[in-house]
Parts: structure tokens; sequence; C-alpha cells
């Protein structure tokens, strides 16, 4: 998606940048001057004040108002006038840069009102190496913020775009609400901002320029003009057609087969082909209580990064966790990302790893850790240990290959004791895809949910294990199992 971008010379930074540099030292001479200027009127007040009886003058003169500048009613601050000053040159200057580089068009609706806050509210500042750097690094990142953009409105349409099976974009999409009830007409609101950001998805991926989106609403305004109330219609743009029904819904059709393949490839490397949730070949809808004891065919291994291990223990403010003293097992611990943390927090955990080889590395890192718990660490395949219902909690980051982490899951419940907690890291998949086995592992977690009314599942942010290696999207199941 380079093509779409373009680094902004160097010598129009180092220009940009050196008159910047200029402006603030004028500026800085301003204001220093303009603050000994106050102290010097606030003495002459001071004088006044013995030559008017102890009253100094206030107030405006009466006549042109020549002399209003004389009477300062206000200390100032010369370190926070020049900042000011700064942010408001510096913020300028980022917002015509990352239009030169063309990087707005890059971004959807959500990234840009993100991109647009983190310059109004913390701008950093614009000097050549900054600059330079940061544009460089944008420039490296532009297929990763297109491809976020993608996902994140292509998201917006359907729930099941999360998914591994759901995210591939069909040829109709559904739009509740996208026109008033009582004039016809389109409505204001994200509906429309989400179909402008599909068609800039469209036209980058089309290698047109992404300029001027949201062509169809306004292809549908012209055809809808002269009409008043609810109304049928149709109309068709270069990416679209769209068949409006009198309920106030339409019918999005994309009429560009080439382009939705595109972004499905995207999407499917987003999440990743062999993390997501892929049916296991020859049983697609698998009984789910039918449970195979067989290592993952994908022995690929992400580490569960800290910032996610935190989230996923800590991350739910109604839960108060403290694991210290508590019972605790990891099964298919990998390199120990949860139970070294756990142990350090002083749990007493057991770590079951059937890879020799991270078994190693745990047991490097636990020998160096100096917290109050202590780590035991098992060489075995977790699916084929008896259970031992006696732990408080069970923290898991399980495989995900096909849908191997429903086994995990449905295994390790087995090993808490009355009262304990299970939380789990599943692919955004367990969710919302929508076979037989998936339906009836959700139906299994509901009955154990231990986070109320809104279910047992919390998304992690996105790009969560993006460190580790992978884009997929994840979410936490909480359970209890019943005292």
């Amino acid at each position: 998606m380079n093509a779409h971008t373009q680094l902004v010379p160097r010598s129009s930074i180092e220009h940009l940048c050196k008159h910047r540099e200029l402006a603030l030292e004028k500026m800085r001479e301003s204001a220093e001057a303009l603050k000994a200027a106050y102290e010097i009127g606030k003495e002459a007040n001071r004088l006044a004040a013995i030559s008017y009886v102890g009253q100094a003058p206030t107030g405006r003169p009466s006549d042109d108002g020549a002399y209003g500048a004389l009477f300062p009613s206000a200390a100032f601050d010369l370190d926070k006038s020049l900042e000011a000053y700064r942010q408001q040159i510096d913020r300028r200057i980022w917002d015509h840069l990352l239009n030169q580089m063309g990087i707005r068009k890059m971004m959807d609706a959500e990234g840009l009102k993100e991109l647009q806050n983190s310059i109004n509210s913390d701008v950093p500042e614009a000097t050549a190496d900054n600059v330079r750097a940061t544009l460089q690094t944008l420039h490296g990142d532009t297929d990763m913020i297109f491809r976020r953009g993608l996902v994140n409105c292509f998201a917006k349409l359907d729930r099941r775009f999360k998914s591994h099976d759901g995210f591939k974009i069909g040829s109709r999409i559904i739009i509740n609400g996208a026109f008033s009830d009582l004039s016809g007409h389109t409505t204001w609101g994200s509906t429309w901002d989400t179909i402008a950001d599909v068609e800039r998805v469209l036209a980058v991926l089309d290698n047109e320029d992404p300029e001027g989106s949201n062509a169809l609403r306004a292809a549908v305004d012209r055809d809808r003009r002269g009409h008043y109330g609810p109304q049928q219609s149709q109309t068709e743009t270069a990416y679209f057609r769209i068949d409006g029904f009198k309920n106030g819904n339409a019918h999005l059709w994309f009429t560009r087969d080439d382009l939705v393949k595109k972004a499905n490839m995207i999407l499917a490397e987003h999440y990743g082909e062999v993390l997501a949730d892929a049916y296991d070949e020859g049983d697609p809808d698998g009984d789910l209580f039918n449970k195979s004891t067989e290592l993952s065919k994908d022995l690929q291994f992400y580490p569960t990064p800290p910032e996610v291990v935190h989230e996923m223990i800590y991350g739910c403010s109604f839960k108060r966790i403290d694991l210290k003293g508590r019972k605790v097992l990891e099964p298919s611990a990998g390199q120990g990302a949860i139970a070294l943390h756990a142990a350090e927090k002083g749990a007493h955990v057991t770590a079951i790893e059937v890879n020799p080889d991270h078994c190693a590395v745990m047991k490097s890192r636990a020998g160096r850790m100096t917290a109050e718990g202590t780590l035991r660490i098992a060489q075995a395949n977790f699916l084929k240990v008896t259970p031992q219902a006696k732990y408080e909690f069970v923290l898991m980051n399980p495989p995900f290959y096909g849908t191997h982490y429903m086994d995990h899951v449905r295994h390790a419940f087995e090993f808490l004791a009355p009262g304990g907690m299970l939380i789990a890291i599943l692919p955004a998949s367990a969710q919302v895809n929508e076979s037989r086995k998936h339906t009836a592992f959700r139906k299994w977690a509901w009955d154990h949910n231990d986070l109320g009314w809104a279910g047992p599942f919390r998304d992690l942010p996105a790009e969560s294990f993006k460190v580790s290696g992978t884009m997929i999207q994840t979410v936490t199941l909480h359970l209890r199992k019943p005292s």
C-alpha cells in the first residue's frame, strides 16, 4: 500500500523545522520582553497607588483605547505561554506533514480520530530528528495501518468478521438504519461513516486515490432527491450497488469480486490463518464432548506478552484477584509467562508443558525468581493428565489450532476446586463462530459464566500478540466452578 503514501523530502523537513526553531526563538525574545514589561507595569501601578492615595488605576481608558494595554490585569506565565505557542506550531506542522505524506488516506474513521486526539492532547516536538524518525516509522508501517483500518471497518459491519470462518466478506451486507424512518433520507452517524471507510479500502485495493470517499452516499442522496418519506431505491457506483427499503434498511452489494478477494486475503493474514479457528478437516461440526487427547497438529509457539498476562488476570475492574498463597495451574504453559507471573505474586503454581525445550527455559527463569511463591514444572501432554480438582485458579493460553482450545478448556475446568476460577485466552472466533461445536461450547461457557449478564467473554486489546509474531484477535474467557 506504500504506493499511496510518500516520504516527505528531507529538504522539506529541514526547511520546516529550521523556521520552526527560528519562530520559537523570536517568540521567546518577545515573551521575555513582555514579561519584563509586565513587571515594569506592576511597578508603575505601585507608584500610581501612592499618588492616588492608595488606589491604583483600574479599567481601561474611555477614549479610543490606545492606552488599554498599559493596564496589565493578570500575571504573565512565560513558560506556559511559550509551551502553548510551541504546541500550536507543532500541531500544524504534524497536520501538514501527515497530509503531505498521505497517511490519513490509509486510516479508518476510528484511527483518524485517535490520531487527531493524540496530536491535540500531547503534541510531540516537531524537531528535524523527531519528524524524520516518526515519518519513516509511519511509512514503514503503512501496510499495517491500512490493514488495521480494513479490519476495523469490516468488523463494524458484522460481528462475525472477528472470527476466522466468519471474516470472509460475502457479496452482500445488510445495513440497518441506513435511512430515516420519517424522511427517507440517509441518516447521520456511524453507519455511513463505516460505508465511507469501506469505499476508501476498496479504492486503495483498486490502486485508486482514496480521496473523496462516501461517493455512494452522495449518489444515494441524488437518487432520492425530490422524494420525502419512506421509499425504495437502487443506486450503483464503482464498487457497490445498494438497495434501499421502506423500513429504513438497505442491502449493500459488492460489485467487484476481485477487490473482495483482496480484502479477504488481508483479513486472513491479519488474524492468522494458522492460529485462527478453522474447523478440523473431516469433522467440521465435531461433537464437543468427544474430547481428543492428541497434541495440536500445529505447534507454533506464541508467548503471552506481559501486558496480556496482566490484562487477563486483572483486566476486569470489578474482579479483585489476589494470587498470593493460592494454588494455580497453567496447562500447556509454554515458557511459563503466566505461571511465572503467578509465582512472583506469591502463588503456588503447577505448570504442565509437553515441550522439553520450553520446560528448560521455564526452569531457568524460575531459578532467578525471588518471590514468595513456588513453581512446580511437569513435562507432560496436559490432555492426558488425570484431573485433580484442587486448584483455586486455572490461568491458560491454550493452543488455538482448529477447535483444539475447546478440549483444553474443558479438561482444565476439571482441575478446579469447587468455587475455583478459570481464565483462558482464546481466539475471538470462540465468541462468534456459529458451528454446532462453537454453539455448544458457548452454551457450556455461559452455564459457568463468572462475569454476569454481559457473558463470559471480554475482548483483549487489538494486536495484543503483535510482539509475539501474530495479529490474531483474542478474547478472555472467565468461568467459575460451582461451589
